[in-house]
């Protein structure tokens, strides 16, 4: 399947607020990239999943995945959501 269309899918059912369906698609994919990480983290901080965010940015760059600033300004959120100031301000 192609890349841009599932990673449009998982950020459409997140926009919509259904993050058990984003998840699925997330999980059911073996060749994911940056932009695809990025989708399902802006999800999670955008509906208050703050540490599901921050543990998900940990596997991506374990994975060797190069984060930008979209996954650093969505992390930074994600932070804020779950009240670990402290630890955005690490990531800052």
């Amino acid at each position: 399947m192609d890349e841009k269309l599932i990673s449009t899918m998982v950020d459409m059912y997140s926009k919509c607020g259904n993050m058990t369906y984003a998840e699925k698609i997330f999980q059911h994919v073996f060749d994911r990239d940056s932009i695809l990480y990025n989708v399902i983290i802006v999800g999670y901080a955008h509906h208050g999943h703050g540490t599901k965010a921050i543990r998900l940015f940990k596997k991506m760059v374990e994975k060797g995945f190069k984060p930008d600033a979209v996954t650093f300004i969505t992390l930074l959120s994600a932070c804020c959501h779950c009240g670990s100031v402290e630890m955005g301000e690490k990531y800052f």
